[in-house]
């Protein structure tokens, strides 16, 4: 049994020997557990294991491929630093940030693994507090980046960038630099950082304009609005800091912001808007779909369907 344990070992650690297949619902957990009683107790399907066996595949690849190639969806995860988004785009994948060290490992990979996601096609690294590109790494052990778009590298950070440049050439992924003020467009979003500093990155996607903020002082806002750095988008995120200021300059139709809590001051002003607030969190995770909905998508939801 020891060479046998070492062949499998050895196959585990192939490239691609990996898939996430992300989940499956009950019904068709029960249906492949029937399934696997018929086989065992009925002589019928004893003689005929093969076609059951062809069944429970299709029912675990068949709804992963459909949902793969017709999914829409933008999910903002709950973190504390910097804003993550995964954008799914009929198959097409996007994820904007990486956050720091432990998101990608216990964030981002494992939402990725829940939807079934194999890769990312386009990665944009837009540099808010807290960043490393840690997270990267550790996205790229799991899933390869075909794209990754990394705004205003730091020359103190040349070691760290030459080795995420290092590890997408193995994957056979194209790095890009990018200056402040140039676009990425791709055929699911376009996006911009505008300032640095603060920072503040621009986004359009699926014809909705988001803008990230970082934490950003009163008296600069009425600045950056006169300069045009900022404008009122439909979703705003924001850290809880600069929360109230922004919404209240801004106007969006739903505000983002990673907190558990706010102060009752500053619920009681934000509450007589029309902005829809979200604190990750409290709430969770924020998603949007094609019906126009936002709602909180947190870790009691995943467990709703057996992971494979």
């Amino acid at each position: 049994t020891h060479w046998l344990i070492q062949m499998v070992e050895f196959f585990d650690h192939l490239p691609g020997s990996q898939i996430p297949v992300g989940s499956i619902s009950i019904w068709q957990m029960l249906t492949i557990y029937l399934l696997i009683i018929l086989v065992w107790l009925v002589r019928w399907w004893q003689k005929r294991w093969w076609f059951a066996g062809l069944i429970a595949v299709g029912l675990v690849i068949f709804p992963v491929w459909h949902s793969a190639n017709n999914l829409v969806r933008i999910t903002l995860l709950d973190t504390k630093n910097e804003p993550v988004l995964v954008i799914q785009d009929r198959g097409n994948i996007t994820v904007i940030n990486g956050g720091n060290e432990g998101t990608g490992r216990f964030t981002i990979l494992p939402f990725l693994r829940q939807q079934g996601i194999n890769q990312i096609n386009w990665a944009i690294a837009s540099k808010f507090p807290g960043y490393t590109n840690d997270a990267w790494l550790e996205i790229m052990q799991s899933l390869p980046i075909k794209n990754l778009y990394e705004y205003t590298p730091k020359l103190a950070d040349n070691i760290a960038t030459q080795l995420l440049q290092k590890e997408l050439q193995k994957q056979q992924g194209i790095y890009q630099n990018l200056a402040v003020g140039q676009s990425i467009n791709n055929p699911t979003i376009t996006a911009q950082l505008i300032n640095d500093q603060v920072p503040i990155l621009k986004l359009q996607i699926f014809n909705q304009n988001w803008l990230l903020v970082g934490n950003i002082k009163s008296q600069q806002i009425a600045e950056l609005i006169k300069s045009g750095d900022l404008s009122s988008p439909q979703v705003l995120w924001c850290p809880s800091e600069s929360l109230q200021d922004l919404v209240l300059a801004l106007k969006p139709q739903i505000a983002i912001a990673p907190a558990n809590n706010l102060d009752s001051k500053v619920l009681s002003s934000l509450s007589k808007g029309q902005t829809k607030l979200f604190l990750t969190g409290k709430d969770g995770a924020v998603q949007w779909t094609p019906n126009g909905n936002f709602q909180t998508f947190i870790q009691t939801t995943e467990n709703k369907s057996s992971v494979l």
